[in-house]
């Protein structure tokens, strides 16, 4: 039960008070007022209900204050940067996805979509496509092999591009984020982040844009190839979720390819053999060198 009358001078009313000023979240315009009308020295009576009013302000406007303040410092801390992205893929040891390459032909033709799904671990390093047309690509530190089902089957291998050890671990991780063949000499450089939304759950979303200039096209050519990336990050663990990559060629800002990939799972058991290489019996296999056509 309150006790009348209740001063301003009042023990408890003075420590609540005291409280109250002394906290670093400045009150709202209507109860800095109401505190500015009570006197902090003895002098003065104050009506019950008033405290009780002056009470409820504070039960209720201090945490409200409190909850913007949260908010504003949730919303500006700055975006990781890529470096973070880079750390998480350097401790993957398996990776599974699947991706989608649209291409639009030039002249309005209808585009036409062939999806792969993805395999890659990193010790020892090899990477797994299986396309749904029955193309299938194994690269490890030792060679590419390809089974090629169409127009004539046919088995190849090639020396590894990527090299051995360290390089071709480096080849795979980074071949999560640059999804089609274009420029891998600098995976890392000239991303920008931004805090979005992956299919309403909260990402990071990195986004790049370079030109590619493949050896044989002709310089002129290779000028006009831009190409436009971007990956949404897990904001946790900095994990790829998803990533799109638009290869523009011809005329400038004519899409031609739109690669997507997505569905991707980490550190888990890879389908027993598939990283296997076998060839079927009565079957060949083609060493294809530099100067094989």
């Amino acid at each position: 039960m309150w006790k009348l009358p209740l001063r301003a001078s009042d023990p408890d009313l003075q420590e609540r008070l005291g409280r109250l000023r002394s906290l670093p979240i400045s009150p709202p315009p209507a109860l800095h007022q109401r505190l500015r009308a009570i006197p902090a020295e003895a002098g003065g009576e104050v009506s019950t209900a008033r405290v009780v009013q002056s009470r409820r302000w504070l039960l209720f406007a201090a945490p409200a204050a409190a909850a913007v303040v949260l908010l504003l410092l949730l919303t500006s801390r700055p975006t990781p940067a890529f470096a973070e992205v880079e750390r998480a893929l350097q401790a993957t040891r398996t990776a599974h996805w699947t991706e989608t390459i649209t291409q639009f032909p030039a002249g309005g033709a209808p585009a036409s979509s062939r999806r792969a799904e993805h395999w890659a671990r990193t010790e020892p390093p090899a990477r797994l496509e299986h396309h749904e047309n029955g193309l299938r690509i194994l690269m490890t530190s030792e060679a590419v092999r390809v089974y090629q089902p169409y127009p004539v089957e046919r088995y190849t291998r090639s020396e590894s591009p990527s090299g051995t050890g360290e390089l071709m671990r480096r080849a795979i991780l980074y071949r999560i984020i640059t999804p089609a063949e274009a420029d891998r000499t600098a995976p890392s450089l000239g991303w920008k982040g931004s805090r979005s939304s992956l299919n309403g759950t909260p990402a990071i979303r990195f986004t790049r844009e370079y030109q590619f200039s493949p050896a044989p096209l002709p310089q002129a050519v290779a000028r006009k190839m831009r190409i436009a990336e971007t990956v949404w990050v897990d904001v946790e663990t900095y994990r790829v979720l998803r990533t799109e990559q638009k290869q523009f060629n011809g005329r400038p800002g004519r899409l031609e390819f739109l690669t997507v990939g997505e569905g991707f799972r980490y550190d888990q058991a890879s389908p027993p053999g598939a990283f296997e290489w076998r060839i079927p019996p009565g079957k060949q296999e083609d060493v294809l060198t530099s100067r094989s056509s």
